[in-house]
């Protein structure tokens, strides 16, 4: 299992999130988990998200 960090701009977020999810249909890898998303501290606009993935065997 392998965990990833997404930080950014609420829209970057958006736009990254449904490209992983698009690229994990073609098979290379799966999402496990999604956190929900918490923003920085401070009134900052960034946010972040937790993801759990897990690669899957290409046998090359």
């Amino acid at each position: 299992m392998t965990k990833i960090r997404i930080h950014g701009l609420p829209e970057e977020l958006e736009k990254l999130e449904a490209y992983l999810h698009r690229l994990s249909e073609r098979g290379d890898f799966e999402i496990l988990s999604e956190s929900g998303r918490y923003r920085d501290r401070g009134g900052s606009k960034y946010e972040r998200r937790y993801l759990d993935i897990t690669l899957k065997e290409t046998g090359k």
